[in-house]
């Protein structure tokens, strides 16, 4: 072996592997950054998972109603305060509520609900009383 591969053998044998300080503060920076634009998208994400939970309860109560108002063969309103919704959630129908009749058709309505930002609702077809998700 030549005596200058001996001497840089000699001077990196000293040296330990690893990752300089500098280096550690640019990933730590990169991966800060990368999370300034990730973590409002997952925030949001949330409150969109929310709506769409209560809004599919909301759905399945209404369509709740209308099956009672065609068993008891009578008028059933519904009204705000008959749906069962968390606090967080908002709901806003129209002022003198839904009515199905006995045979199931109703004078149709949209019920909004809002947790957030995050908007959903459920619409009442007007004449078939059919129930869907929007």
């Amino acid at each position: 072996m030549s005596p200058a591969r001996c001497a840089d053998r000699a001077a990196g044998a000293g040296r330990q592997g690893g990752f300089t300080l500098i280096e550690l503060l640019v990933v730590l920076a990169v991966m800060a950054f990368g999370a300034m634009f990730v973590m409002p998208l997952l925030l949001n994400r949330s409150d969109t998972v929310g709506v769409d939970r209560v809004v599919s309860d909301v759905a399945q109560q209404v369509r709740g109603l209308r099956g009672r108002a065609m068993t008891e063969n009578r008028l059933v309103r519904v009204a705000p305060d008959m749906l069962e919704v968390p606090g967080a959630a908002t709901v806003t129908m129209p002022a003198g509520g839904i009515d199905f009749s006995a045979d199931g058709f109703s004078g149709g309505g949209r019920i909004v609900i809002a947790v957030g930002e995050a908007r959903g609702a459920v619409v009442v077809e007007p004449v078939t009383g059919r129930i869907r998700r929007e």
